[in-house]
């Protein structure tokens, strides 16, 4: 049986021999299973593309709130008396000051923790901030700079830990509750998160320079 011109075109459109077909109903069959496949294509790359908006967007808001919590770090510096004479906002200093209830390191001039925390506040706060604009901007470097930030937060976070262990956990509360929490889940949060990145910026660049890769 003759395909009608109308099924012809269709077929030709989405990429199909006409003269494969024998029957106009294997060719309204051939049309439906390849507009089927192509919805269903193009839905699974919609849902890709919203699960990278929305891990791209967690990115950068974790950058974000790295960049500002590393700021803390020129903290330590001060004297008790200038950071209560200082022009910092009472929200700031109330943070500051909760936090140092349970990490007593950061209100005692602990020197080991003094310098890592003003390495991190002149080193980490840039980088964040380069990671985000080069995110936004999607510029090619984002996953060096992504890299050396991690490795940076990671670095400083495990000397937050070892000076700790090291001295008996004696800067730190005793508080079961404020030391899991406070201590090791919210600092923990710096080695699992760049942890990720770094993986996620490795297979990135592991994608351009290794041609036997395969993601």
């Amino acid at each position: 049986m003759v395909l009608t011109r109308r099924a012809s075109r269709r077929l030709e459109d989405l990429g199909v021999d006409p003269t494969d077909i024998d029957t106009p109903l294997q060719a309204a069959a051939v049309i439906d299973e390849v507009e089927e496949q192509r919805t269903r294509a193009a839905s699974v790359s919609k849902s890709d593309q919203c699960t990278y908006c929305h891990g791209t967007t967690l990115i950068i808001v974790w950058l974000a709130l790295s960049a500002l919590a590393h700021v803390h770090g020129m903290i330590p510096y001060l004297k008790s008396a200038e950071l209560a004479d200082s022009e910092f906002s009472a929200w700031w200093k109330e943070g500051y000051a909760i936090y140092g209830s349970y990490d007593f390191r950061y209100v005692s001039a602990n020197q080991l923790i003094s310098c890592v925390q003003g390495l991190t506040a002149m080193v980490d706060t840039p980088l964040c901030l380069l990671a985000i604009y080069a995110i936004v901007n999607k510029k090619w470097w984002q996953h060096p700079v992504q890299l050396v930030l991690c490795a940076c937060q990671i670095y400083g976070t495990l000397l937050f830990f070892l000076e700790a262990h090291f001295n008996g956990w004696s800067g730190v509360t005793a508080d079961p509750f404020g030391f899991w929490v406070f201590i090791v889940a919210l600092n923990g949060l710096w080695i699992a998160l760049p942890a990720h990145m770094m993986h996620a910026s490795f297979n990135e660049l592991r994608k351009v320079l290794d041609p036997e890769y395969e993601a």
